[in-house]
């Protein structure tokens, strides 16, 4: 879901017996902070996902016979974990997507490109390592503004 002021897309640390013996191992036992069993974690590290959102709701929406003829239903719905509806919420995140998107558009310079949140994280595919210790990903880049925006 997006932020409540709409700079990004959290991501949901899977609640599973494998995500929580990884979290243990990685993370929670090491930061003192095993307490927090199978609780989810929402950050808003990987820049991808806030590009993702529309193409994957058009998708599912358009291509899928479970989400024809449901998408009304669904974007008038009030979201439980931010104020408004899925459709105000919706149209907060392609705003924070062509506000990240359009420097580069004004002037494409790499400085105006999208760059990762955290070096160690980067975007769902990428990282500084896997960037090669960069911070632009491709994909967010040159493919997901064209479709999401």
């Amino acid at each position: 879901m997006p932020r409540r002021d709409g700079r990004g897309l959290r991501f949901i640390r899977p609640v599973s017996p494998a995500s929580l013996y990884l979290s243990q191992l990685m993370g929670s036992i090491q930061n003192n902070q095993s307490e927090l069993g199978n609780t989810p974690e929402y950050n808003y590290v990987m820049v991808d996902t806030d590009f993702l959102l529309l193409p994957v709701l058009a998708d599912y929406f358009l291509n899928y016979p479970q989400g024809q003829n449901r998408s009304t239903e669904f974007f008038a719905r009030n979201s439980t974990l931010n104020q408004g509806t899925f459709e105000e919420l919706l149209i907060k995140n392609v705003d924070h997507v062509l506000n990240l998107s359009m420097p580069f558009a004004l002037n494409a310079t790499q400085e105006n490109l999208v760059q990762i949140r955290d070096p160690l994280v980067g975007n769902w595919r990428d990282s500084g390592t896997g960037l090669g210790y960069g911070i632009y990903p491709f994909d967010v880049n040159c493919k997901l503004p064209a479709i999401s925006s």
